[in-house]
């Protein structure tokens, strides 16, 4: 039931961002700070996203608080916010979820939103707890790129 309500609202919510101008371009709808989607009366509210905060992550000397939105679900998505706190802000940051080779998963880049540094994860239909970490990929200005991992919340 609850796969079925959030399907319904992600189609309702493709179709009201197809008639506003979106503050970034990737392939996916989510819901944005700057409106919301129509309630249909009788609904029930939309419940809040659960933030799962995961502690801080040095990659180099960059330091970052990581934030991931909801739990793991094989075959799913997820959020991970990767807000740099400390040390040089890279030009590029790139997540996945698997292992450290990345074979087999899809990186997400790290987008800005209002809501802060974020990237969208697939989340392997596989997925394996003790196989499987949130990596982490810094790029800074000079081409050097710096690998870091994190265990998700389960």
């Amino acid at each position: 039931m609850r796969e079925l309500r959030l399907l319904l609202l992600a189609s309702a919510l493709l179709f009201v961002a197809c008639d506003q101008k979106a503050p970034h371009d990737h392939p996916h709808p989510h819901p944005h700070p700057t409106g919301a989607a129509p309630v249909e009366a009788g609904a029930a509210p939309e419940a809040p996203e659960l933030r799962i905060p995961l502690g801080q992550l040095a990659i180099g000397s960059t330091k970052l608080e990581v934030v991931q939105i909801e739990r793991v679900v094989p075959g799913s998505y997820f959020e991970v916010f990767a807000q740099p706190i400390e040390g040089p802000k890279p030009v590029a940051t790139r997540i996945w979820l698997g292992p450290e080779s990345g074979v087999g998963s899809r990186r997400g880049l790290v987008h800005e939103e209002a809501d802060g540094p974020h990237a969208h994860v697939d989340i392997r239909a596989d997925f394996d707890a003790a196989k499987h970490r949130i990596w982490i990929e810094l790029e800074h200005a000079d081409g050097k790129r710096e690998l870091g991992s994190i265990a998700p919340s389960l």
